[in-house]
């Protein structure tokens, strides 16, 4: 059985991050903007766990569904 590493907690919020982006339709400028409001960086690699949950949040609260 695979743990949760925080490694393994930043992967997977880094791959919903990239869905939410493709399920918003949000353009290069639109989804950086949002990176840099949301999680203080224009990229998901400069992100720790907590700025990456906060962008996730932000996804959600603009209408991004996780399943």
């Amino acid at each position: 059985m695979a743990t949760k590493t925080p490694a393994n907690a930043r992967q997977r919020l880094i791959k919903l991050i990239h869905v939410g982006r493709r399920e918003l339709c949000l353009d290069e400028p639109t989804y950086r903007t949002m990176l840099a409001s949301a999680g203080k960086a224009d990229s998901t690699s400069a992100m720790g766990v907590p700025a990456l949950m906060a962008v996730l949040e932000r996804m959600k609260a603009t209408g991004f569904k996780i399943r």
